[in-house]
């Protein structure tokens, strides 16, 4: 069994509205996130993948860790298997403001569209997203409200 721990950052405008990409492999709205490289500090990581897949600068939210790395605490943890018996994610979740949402790219690499959604329209049973990303999204959306 392959493992590789990952960043989902939950990228959240001043309208309360979510960031998502549209994911070429998986075909569906996802967060911006991916692989932590080696060496990497976890939110180094997350600011690093949202900026390549989305071009924003964000600030990550929640508790600072109270040491000298001061880095931020994920919202949680959680695995995500890509290949049954072969492959999982250990997924740390995070959530960000953007700092200047109108600065949003596509890469085309890797996605294939990049939108604002409301929470309503993420909770929607049409949206074309995973749940456990939908129960994130309300989750954030609950502690903004």
């Amino acid at each position: 069994m392959e493992r590789h721990f990952s960043v989902t950052v939950y990228v959240t405008n001043k309208d309360g509205k979510f960031l998502f990409i549209r994911h070429k492999k998986l075909q569906k709205w996802l967060p911006p996130g991916g692989h932590i490289e080696k060496n990497e500090i976890p939110d180094v990581a997350a600011l690093r993948e949202v900026k390549e897949e989305t071009g924003l600068d964000v600030e990550l939210q929640g508790e600072r860790f109270p040491r000298e790395s001061d880095c931020i605490r994920p919202y949680g943890i959680q695995m995500n298997v890509i290949k049954e018996g072969e492959h999982e994610h250990i997924d740390l979740i995070y959530w960000a403001k953007a700092i200047n949402e109108s600065k949003v790219i596509l890469n085309e690499k890797e996605t294939e569209g990049i939108d604002w959604y409301n929470i309503d329209e993420i909770l929607n049973p049409e949206f074309d997203s995973f749940d456990e990303t939908k129960k994130w999204c309300k989750k954030f959306y609950d502690i903004m409200n």
